[in-house]
């Protein structure tokens, strides 16, 4: 299951959040390499651009990284999706 490739919609978020913290795609990979993922600068680069496609594990790797939850590596959008509509707002009876 966790070798499941998912769509890649998570590289622009992946540029926003290295981009926030200041870090090189070279100062990702070697982040990721320390969590025990064998990934170089060119893999980085290519799923930032949405060339490769992101296993439900790498995701996660992602995630500790930056450390977020994996969810925040989705565009706001598709996030939406995930989490649902909004429960309707219960009205209270004032009497």
């Amino acid at each position: 299951c966790m070798r499941l490739l998912c769509p890649n919609l998570v590289g622009p978020q992946i540029v926003k959040l290295r981009f926030e913290r200041g870090w090189t795609q070279e100062m990702l990979a070697v982040k990721l390499q320390l969590q025990d993922w064998d990934v170089s600068r060119e893999v980085i680069a290519n799923i930032e651009s949405g060339r490769t496609a992101v296993t439900a594990d790498q995701l996660i790797f992602f995630a500790k990284v930056f450390r977020v939850p994996f969810t925040e590596l989705y565009p706001l959008a598709y996030r939406e999706l995930i989490k649902g509509p909004e429960p309707p707002a219960q009205s209270v009876a004032v009497r």
